[in-house]
C-alpha cells in the first residue's frame, strides 16, 4: 500500500496497514474539539472505493466521536498545543491514530489505519 496519505501526518502509516486515511484539522484556540473539514481529507492512493467507503462507515460509526474526547483530553493535559511538535498515538476499535500540529498554530494533522 502507498502509505503516504492526503492531508495526514507524514511517515506514520506503518507498510502493514491494510487502509489508510489523513487530514488536516483545524485546531481552534478556544474550542475542545478538532474541525475535520470536508475539503482537507483523503485516502491513501491505492485503497479501492469499496475500502474507503468501509472505512469512512467504522470511522463515522462512533470512532470519531471518540477521537475528539481524547483530543480534548490531550488539550486539556496540555499535551496538545498549537505551538509544539508533539506526536500523540491512540487506538480506538482496532483503528491506530498518530496526530501532531506541528507547531503550526491551529492545525491538527491526523493519521489514521489499521494493520
Amino acid at each position: 500500500m502507498n502509505k503516504d496519505v492526503s492531508w495526514g501526518l507524514r511517515n506514520t502509516v506503518p507498510e502493514n496497514a491494510t487502509v489508510a486515511w489523513g487530514a488536516r484539522a483545524i485546531l481552534d484556540g478556544t474550542a475542545d474539539y478538532a474541525q475535520i473539514l470536508p475539503d482537507r481529507h483523503g485516502f491513501a492512493e491505492d485503497m479501492t472505493a469499496e475500502q474507503r467507503t468501509e472505512f469512512l462507515a467504522e470511522m463515522n460509526s462512533g470512532v470519531l466521536p471518540k477521537l475528539q474526547t481524547i483530543i480534548k483530553q490531550y488539550r486539556e493535559a496540555g499535551k496538545l498545543r498549537g505551538d509544539q511538535e508533539n506526536l500523540l498515538t491512540t487506538e480506538i476499535n482496532g483503528i491506530q491514530f498518530a496526530m501532531n500540529t506541528n507547531a503550526s498554530y491551529g492545525y491538527l494533522y491526523i493519521s489514521a489505519w489499521k494493520v
